[in-house]
Order: C-alpha cells, then sequence, then structure tokens
C-alpha cells in the first residue's frame, strides 16, 4: 500500500492504490505532518527485476529537475531535514548529484538514496555522490547467489557488480562518509528464505551491519510462480 510519505512523483502502484501525480501547489499540505520527504525521480532504470512493481506500465521519463528542486525547497521550508531519493535507479538520473549538492547546500541533514547499486560498482561514481553529500545508501540485493541475482535482476553478471558496490560503499564509509549507514533492501522470495543465514553472513563479512527484508509483493514476472513466491507462513519462521 502507498506509504503517507511516498515520492511526490509516484505512480508504481496497482490502479487500486494508485495517487495521481501530485500538484506543486498542494505539496504544502501533504508535508504539513511529515519527518522524512521521499521524492520518486522518476522511473526508469538499468535493471529487469522480475518482481518489479513498476515494470508492467513504466514511465520512461525523469521529473524534471526544477520541479525536484521546487519540492526539495518546499520541503526544507516546512521543517523537513530527512531526505529520501528514490527510483527507478536514482543513480542514473542525470545530475543526481547536483540535487543532492542542492539538497545539502539548503539545509537537509540526512539524505538517503536507494540504488540497486550497479552504478556504484564504479568507485568514482559512488565517491561523486558521497562528496555530493549523500548520507546513507540502501542497496538492492536480493541473493548472495551469482546465477539467482542475475535471473532476479535480468542483468549478467549483476551480483559480482553489487559485491564491488558494497566494497566501494564500505571503503568510503571507514574514509568518514555515509555516517547514517549503507543497510541491503532484499525481497523475500523463496529461494532466498533457504539461504537466509548464509546470506546475512556473507555481507555482514563485507562490512554491512544493516540488512531489511521486504516481503515479496507477487507481480510481474513471478505474479503465479510459486518457486519464488514463498507463503507467509514460511516466512516468519526464517526471519
Amino acid at each position: 500500500m502507498a506509504r503517507r510519505n511516498s515520492g511526490l512523483f509516484d505512480r508504481s502502484y496497482p490502479d487500486e492504490y494508485r495517487r495521481p501525480k501530485v500538484p506543486l501547489q498542494t505539496a504544502d499540505a501533504l508535508m504539513a505532518d511529515l519527518k522524512n520527504l521521499e521524492v520518486n525521480l522518476g522511473k526508469p532504470c538499468n535493471s529487469r527485476c522480475v518482481f518489479c512493481i513498476s515494470a508492467e506500465e513504466r514511465i520512461r521519463s525523469w521529473a524534471p529537475h526544477r520541479e525536484v528542486e521546487a519540492v526539495l525547497l518546499r520541503g526544507y521550508r516546512k521543517g523537513l531535514r530527512s531526505l529520501g531519493l528514490l527510483g527507478g535507479e536514482p543513480t542514473a538520473y542525470p545530475g543526481i548529484e547536483d540535487v543532492v549538492s542542492y539538497a545539502r547546500r539548503i539545509g537537509y541533514q540526512r539524505i538517503g538514496l536507494v540504488s540497486n547499486g550497479l552504478r556504484l560498482a564504479d568507485f568514482a561514481c559512488a565517491r561523486r555522490l558521497a562528496d555530493a553529500g549523500v548520507s546513507r545508501i540502501a542497496l538492492s540485493i536480493h541473493s548472495m547467489r551469482a546465477d539467482l541475482e542475475c535471473r532476479l535482476t535480468g542483468i549478467p553478471g549483476a551480483f559480482n557488480s553489487k559485491v564491488r558496490a558494497v566494497k566501494n560503499l564500505v571503503k568510503l564509509r571507514k574514509q568518514g562518509y555515509f555516517k547514517d549507514n549503507i543497510s541491503l533492501n532484499a525481497v523475500l522470495t523463496r529461494p532466498l528464505l533457504a539461504e537466509l543465514d548464509e546470506y546475512v553472513r556473507f555481507f555482514s563479512r563485507r562490512g554491512i551491519r544493516d540488512m531489511r527484508f521486504n516481503g515479496l509483493w507477487p507481480n510481474g514476472a513471478l505474479r503465479r510462480d510459486a518457486a519464488f513466491v514463498p507463503r507467509y507462513r514460511e516466512v516468519i519462521p526464517a526471519i
């Protein structure tokens, strides 16, 4: 279900939960009682996750840069100091470092970003985001098996790229960046449940101290795939 502090450009939810794009003139009312502002920069993505809830009707365009800055400024003036940047894939947003720098410059103290990690395998990319002011990154990694991560994301070599991203981000954290930490976001598929303990150990050994597991919304190619969609009664004992 759509969260109250979801991005102002969000149209990723199924019809029964979908909200229309929010005009800027109504943003003040929506921000009145928020603590954290989440802005969806758009739906373009460099991954093809089989369970993506927005893949079937993906809007292949980005939110205009000026509109994003206008929303950030309104949020700041309403007293918000925590920001989350969502997508799509935020690291692919044209001028993402400029958006982060602008948010930091006007006064946001905590700037988080949710990423699939593919572009962050490039240390220079990760460093630019850190220098711009990102203080927290959540990486979407759904398995510790290379073949399964490839199957779930549709990207050959995705797992190795994401492990390099983890290495880069942990290295930067040791240099004083990402004071609000690095976390993993994994979708709980049935294969991940079977390897959950090993998954936690694998990434803990690589410096990850925060892992969050999300229930799988049966969608896209996995809508009726019993091999991947676990039942609630399976998830609870595993967690």
